[in-house]
């Protein structure tokens, strides 16, 4: 079964890595930036399962999270890997930060459509992915600590409203705000300059 995944991973990279090769060689940049994305992204999560990142991801959430909560008077303990107990009126809250709260997801959909965007330079490429890293790391911190807050005060009934509803919304709308900012506005600012030089 393992030499099976092997071989099947193996021949799906060389699959994306042909197909990315291709249609860079045929300036086929719509297929070019499709595949090319959405493969790295497929293959940064999948990379990051395999070599357990994905908890050490949950856990660069949790402890500056504990601080937080701390500090706002919220007791709270971290559980390594990807777990915080927070305290509510009842008792205690066990949270648990799946593939989703980890972020993982929008950090590899970022990183996949920067690296294979033709209209970005080399060295605007790994500036905007390193503040748009920064921007959905904030963000989903602070969703963590509204879902946290919101089950300290109105307790464990409040977890699926404070997770799929208040701390989710939070999060979209943010994530809408950083990528329009990384690609409509940054690529709105390059078609100007091009226009101005051109007619300069």
């Amino acid at each position: 079964m393992f030499i099976l995944k092997v071989v099947l991973t193996s021949l799906g990279i060389f699959a994306y890595l042909f197909l990315v090769i291709f249609f860079r060689r045929y300036r086929q940049w719509l297929f070019y930036y499709m595949v090319g994305a959405f493969g790295l992204t497929l293959i940064i999560i999948f990379t990051a399962k395999v070599l357990k990142g994905e908890p050490v991801l949950a856990f660069a959430h949790l402890y500056p999270l504990n601080s937080f909560l701390n500090i706002l008077g919220i007791k709270a303990k971290v559980f390594y890997p990807s777990q915080i107990m927070v305290s509510d009126p009842f008792s205690f809250s066990l949270l648990n930060i799946t593939i989703e709260c980890s972020s993982l997801i929008e950090f590899s959909v970022l990183a996949g459509l920067i690296l294979f965007y033709p209209v970005f330079r080399p060295v605007q490429k790994g500036l905007l992915l390193l503040v748009g890293t920064v921007a959905i790391y904030l963000l989903n911190l602070i969703r963590i600590l509204i879902i946290a807050s919101l089950v300290h005060f109105y307790g464990p009934p409040m977890v699926f409203a404070s997770h799929a509803i208040f701390g989710r919304l939070f999060f979209f709308l943010g994530i809408i705000i950083v990528f329009w900012h990384i690609f409509t506005r940054s690529s709105l600012t390059i078609v100007k300059q091009r226009i101005e030089g051109e007619t300069a």
